[in-house]
């Protein structure tokens, strides 16, 4: 499930100098570190051209000679020799691709210029990197149009996309976030969700009753399309939380904590106790709505790692002032 990375060939032009030339390089290796060690792309990239053909200065200095140079910065160096780069940039594409027939009936543009690379990005629901060469790839996202053929090939329709795009270490985290709710909204089962948990809520945890307190509820669609909204509003607010320092975690919804006077009850207390997999038993006191109406979701914050566990997705638990659902 992890997005591949595609290399947008259209950023690759003369460098004025070699060190503006090493400076790209560095950029675009920095981002590409940055994107493999947030644990979300392999150390692949696929290109029309191994990186190690790149001359940015004709005859005199390219990826080779950046690799090659002493004043390189170690790891990035110990990076370009592992990242393997595979050619041409379709290739793969053609293999894991079960549908390509779109693919192959269109043309991808950005602006005037033919940009198959970034039409590959953007079929693959990938993520383009490119050499910071100029201003219109230091941004975290490309505008392309697609010329989408019909079966005869005789007439197209125009269609415009925005690719996922990174050059600069800035532009990780909102690249970052951005595949992650776009990958979030195609999960269709309880069984995915688990099997992709850690790569796209690395905030969050399941209680390990998970079985028993949380997953069952998840077999309605509509329910599960609600969840999968909450935990990844959820996990962004714990990124918020863990840069934001000591102070609380803030909400993206209305969310609330349980009634003193519940939880001075202790067989409603027992309602809401659940173990985390990284702090033990803990009392699950934050709670906010989802579908269906009268459902809930219920999770514990850890505020020493500045984490949240899921401890109860389901029927609105009782209270003091009404009966459990």
């Amino acid at each position: 499930m992890k997005p591949e990375l595609v290399f947008n060939d259209l950023s690759v032009c003369k460098a004025a100098s070699r060190t503006s030339a090493a400076e790209w390089f560095s950029t675009l290796m920095e981002t590409v570190a940055d994107l493999i060690d947030e644990g979300i792309c392999k150390a692949e990239l696929h290109a029309d051209r191994n990186l190690y053909e790149l001359d940015l200065i004709p005859d005199e200095y390219g990826f080779q000679e950046w690799v090659d140079d002493p004043a390189t910065d170690h790891d990035l160096r110990i990076l370009a020799w592992h990242l393997t780069t595979m050619t041409p940039v379709a290739k793969r594409f053609y293999a894991d691709v079960q549908h390509t027939d779109d693919f192959v009936r269109s043309e991808f543009f950005c602006g005037t210029e033919r940009c198959e690379a970034l039409g590959v990005a953007l079929c693959w629901d990938g993520i383009a990197v490119s050499l910071p060469s100029s201003k219109s790839w230091c941004v975290p996202e490309i505008a392309i149009a697609q010329h989408l053929y019909d079966e005869d090939l005789t007439t197209c329709r125009c269609i415009s996309h925005r690719v996922r795009h990174a050059s600069m270490p800035e532009h990780v985290d909102s690249v970052i976030d951005n595949w992650r709710h776009a990958a979030l909204e195609k999960i269709t089962s309880v069984t995915e969700l688990i099997e992709h948990w850690s790569l796209l809520l690395p905030q969050l945890d399941l209680c390990v009753e998970r079985d028993r307190k949380t997953l069952p509820s998840l077999s309605n669609r509509d329910t599960l399309y609600s969840v999968l909204g909450r935990l990844y509003s959820l996990n962004r607010s714990c990124e918020r939380w863990q840069r934001g320092g000591t102070g609380g975690p803030e909400y993206d919804f209305r969310a609330r904590p349980e009634s003193k006077e519940t939880l001075a009850r202790d067989e409603l207390k027992q309602q809401r106790i659940a173990t985390c997999p990284r702090r033990g038993e803990a009392v699950f006191e934050m709670h906010g709505k989802v579908q269906p109406a009268g459902y809930r979701m219920y999770w514990f914050e850890n505020a020493v790692e500045q984490r949240f566990t899921i401890g109860y997705i389901g029927p609105h638990l009782g209270t003091v002032r009404h009966k459990a659902q």
